[in-house]
């Protein structure tokens, strides 16, 4: 009488082959089912109808046994370069532009009131545009436009002025300067009374920026502001006043 000896190793390993091929024959078959459609079934090789009820189906993956080799970020590649959709790429957010840097033009507009604590005062408007040709420094030119009270006849003046403002101390929503500039008015009358209706504006001061916004900010100061005709006739009497200006600055 034979005994029957079974090695438990042989046996093991036997069954595992058999459970592994069995998945890669269910997997062939059911790429093979997702591909052609179900066979034997009715209507199964017929092309959808292109009707208005008709469903859009996905595109199916084949899976091949050369993807039991392919690590999961592999296949998942593999499937995007098949045609599958992928997310759009992000486009970056373009940062603020800093207020003073270099190529930024703004559009400026002003107020101001100036006196020579005598009798003598004007007030005006004046609008213009800064162009800043270097960090933080600004080439500024407006027109002017002023009311002045005066000994003897009142007069009514405008011209235009250029002016470098330099932000010494900027800051992200503040910042000090300095600027100088000069101008000319035609007045309808004599300024000062005994001067001349052509004068030169020449100016000198200190102020300060305060952001409103990434686009916007308020500027104000104080200046020498001086008129006279710098002897282009005579008499050339002159006249030196402090000057208070506010205005609001807009980035474009």
């Amino acid at each position: 009488m034979h005994h029957l000896t079974v090695d438990p190793v042989r046996a093991v390993s036997s069954l595992v082959s058999a459970f592994a091929a069995s998945l890669v024959a269910a997997a062939l078959t059911g790429a093979a089912v997702a591909a052609t459609g179900a066979p034997g079934l009715p209507g199964a090789d017929a092309a959808p109808s292109a009707g208005a009820d008709a469903v859009p189906t996905a595109t199916a993956t084949r899976f091949t046994t050369d993807s039991l080799s392919l690590s999961p970020g592999a296949l998942m590649q593999s499937e995007s370069l098949s045609g599958a959709p992928t997310a759009p790429p992000l486009e970056p957010v373009p940062a603020a532009r800093r207020f003073g840097e270099a190529g930024m033009i703004t559009f400026n507009i002003f107020g101001d009131f100036a006196t020579d604590l005598d009798n003598a005062w004007m007030a005006g408007g004046q609008f213009g545009i800064s162009w800043f040709f270097m960090d933080n420094l600004s080439l500024d030119v407006q027109l002017e436009q002023y009311g002045i009270s005066q000994d003897g006849s009142g007069a009514y003046a405008i011209g235009p002025a250029m002016l470098f403002r330099w932000h010494f101390l900027a800051q992200e929503t503040w910042s000090l300067y300095a600027d100088l500039g000069c101008g000319v008015i035609y007045a309808t009358n004599p300024v000062p009374s005994d001067g001349s209706r052509f004068n030169f504006t020449p100016r000198l001061g200190v102020g300060a920026s305060i952001g409103l916004s990434e686009s916007a900010r308020v500027l104000t100061g104080v200046r020498w502001f001086h008129i006279s005709n710098a002897n282009t006739s005579t008499p050339n009497p002159g006249r030196d006043s402090a000057e208070l200006y506010a205005g609001l600055s807009f980035a474009f």
